[in-house]
């Protein structure tokens, strides 16, 4: 039953996506998306059913599980409610009613899921264990970093350059990089809560609250390449996606796993990024049938080494084989990006991930 159910679950949905969106996927980015989407939904139902009736479980995992479970149904709620709105009712109070029924489903939710002292479990949790207070500061700084430049940009309507949205990659990585090094826990939780945000901040962009969605609509106008043509902005979250989909896809936490764990990090919020910088820079030999040059290649290779080899001096990491298995990588992401025409912030951490999965019966 469960099988079948995913099965036309992602035919229906790979169907209406190229019929219903034409200019928001390309069809390998649409078979992608929505077998992601598909086997989420499903293989989370049915891990949190288990998790609930298990004696088993790990109550940490089952903990993070739980609240970002009922923050992606809190989502959903609201955006059927926003979508379902008329016109008379498109308006500030109406959003600030919508999320108070979400914020309120939320805690109502979790009482009864994790206790009747779950605020105080989510507080300790956060900012009384380990060092996750300094972390969670270093996050804070890094968001409002981003949100001035994004705001200062879109009150100039100055036009981003490619080189410019890159500097997004750039602090979006160092985000999951810290999270990944230092407490991965914390980071599983942020990565959650922080796609249920960014989903409902672009079903925001596309209601009519004004004056959200005209302020929303300025940011993307300022921020948008020829990729974003279509209905939804699908950019910000295949690189979110990108970076946090080995959370999900790589099997184990351990200290041997970290390269997997980075693989999103290092091929597109390092390598993609270096490349793109210094290829627009210095590179003038292209590759054929591509407008990516040898040299920004060559650069995102070396990027994605120097980074892991960093890593290793500062005994940040320590797997085996690490400089051998990431120079194998590199190479294999950097040759992929120069050639590719599907959007590589969704290409390539898979293509890492499987790369590094390799590294390890052959290295």
């Amino acid at each position: 039953m469960v099988s079948s159910a995913t099965v036309l679950s992602f035919v229906w949905l790979l169907r209406y996506s190229l019929i219903k969106l034409p200019k928001t996927f390309t069809i390998g980015e649409s078979i992608i998306a929505n077998q992601s989407v598909t086997l989420f939904s499903v293989i989370s139902i049915l891990s949190f059913n288990w998790m609930l009736k298990s004696s088993e479980r790990d109550e940490d995992i089952f903990f993070i599980y739980a609240i970002v479970f009922t923050v992606f149904m809190a989502v959903g709620l609201m955006i059927v409610a926003l979508y379902s709105l008329n016109d008379t009712l498109q308006n500030m109070r109406s959003l600030i009613q919508i999320i108070a029924t979400g914020a309120t489903f939320v805690l109502i939710t979790l009482h009864f899921i994790i206790g009747v002292d779950f605020v105080n479990k989510i507080v300790k949790f956060i900012f009384f264990t380990g060092y996750r207070k300094e972390i969670v500061t270093f996050w804070l700084i890094l968001v409002g970093l981003s949100i001035s430049a994004l705001s200062m940009r879109t009150k100039l309507a100055i036009k981003a350059t490619t080189v410019t949205r890159k500097t997004f990659h750039v602090l979006a990585s160092l985000v999951f990089l810290s999270g990944i090094l230092f407490d991965i826990q914390l980071m599983l939780l942020a990565a959650g809560i922080g796609l249920g945000a960014i989903i409902f901040v672009e079903a925001l962009r596309k209601s009519k609250i004004k004056p959200v969605t005209s302020a929303l609509q300025a940011a993307f106008l300022t921020y948008s390449d020829e990729k974003d043509c279509g209905t939804f902005a699908m950019t910000p979250l295949y690189l979110y996606v990108g970076l946090a989909c080995p959370l999900l896809l790589v099997p184990s936490y351990s200290d041997d796993h970290k390269l997997e764990l980075l693989s999103g990090v290092l091929s597109i919020g390092i390598g993609d990024t270096a490349a793109s910088w210094f290829g627009s820079r210095f590179g003038f030999n292209k590759w054929s049938d591509s407008n990516r040059t040898m040299e920004g290649t060559a650069f995102n290779i070396l990027s994605q080494i120097g980074t892991v080899y960093t890593l290793i001096i500062f005994e940040l990491i320590n797997p085996k084989n690490a400089l051998a298995r990431t120079t194998f990588v590199a190479t294999v992401t950097s040759l992929v990006e120069a050639q590719t025409d599907q959007v590589d912030n969704l290409v390539l951490p898979l293509v890492s991930i499987a790369a590094f999965q390799i590294t390890r019966f052959v290295l």
